[in-house]
């Protein structure tokens, strides 16, 4: 459980779960978000996170791997889903490429 005594009390407890991307390519960037939550879902009583990580695979190719572990809760999926749409969307701040060559996503859908 989050025992992080400066968060709001008032807000239910959470489980933080990670996830993890290694590599033998140097990492450019990395972003860490945390996917949206339906506190009132009993399925829900995890925080789910998806991790992007630029990579630079070649002189001239990049790659985004993006890692994430979605909730069993359906809603809480779809919105997740969104997040991933939107961030698909736009560059990674500190990218040597406006686009990566290929994006990459893995993890638990829980579907």
């Amino acid at each position: 459980r989050n025992r992080n005594p400066n968060r709001n009390m008032n807000a239910p407890p959470r489980e933080e779960e990670g996830v993890a991307i290694l590599s033998k390519f140097p990492v450019l960037n990395v972003r860490h978000v945390l996917l949206p939550r339906i506190p009132t879902a009993p399925a829900d009583d995890h925080q789910r996170v998806l991790l992007l990580a630029r990579i630079r695979v070649s002189d001239i190719m990049e790659a985004e791997i993006v890692v994430t572990h979605w909730s069993l809760d359906g809603d809480a999926r779809v919105e997740a889903a969104k997040v991933l749409e939107r961030l698909g969307r736009a560059p990674m701040p500190g990218a040597e490429v406006a686009a990566p060559n290929v994006r990459i996503v893995v993890g638990d859908f829980n579907a």
